[in-house]
């Protein structure tokens, strides 16, 4: 489902549509998709928007699993702020 609204907000393989990003978004993350989770507080996607708990969970979720793409996000946040 994480994977499936990463495509909708970047338009891979489907037409961009936020109203199916933010479905498959909020649905991956009532379904405990950490990497799904972080977004939603971050953007406040169905979620009181909190950077900060969003960037925690971020990094958490990015040192436990190892996968570059959430290692490259982390630092994709620090660099915003």
């Amino acid at each position: 489902m994480y994977s499936l609204a990463i495509f909708y907000e970047n338009g891979i393989g489907l037409n961009k549509d936020h109203s199916q990003y933010l479905y498959w978004m909020n649905n991956s993350a009532k379904l405990g998709h950490d990497g799904a989770i972080d977004e939603c507080y971050i953007d406040g996607d169905g979620y009181e928007k909190n950077v900060t708990k969003g960037f925690n969970i971020l990094e958490n979720y990015a040192t436990n699993c190892k996968e570059a793409f959430f290692q490259g996000s982390v630092g994709g946040y620090i660099i915003k702020r």
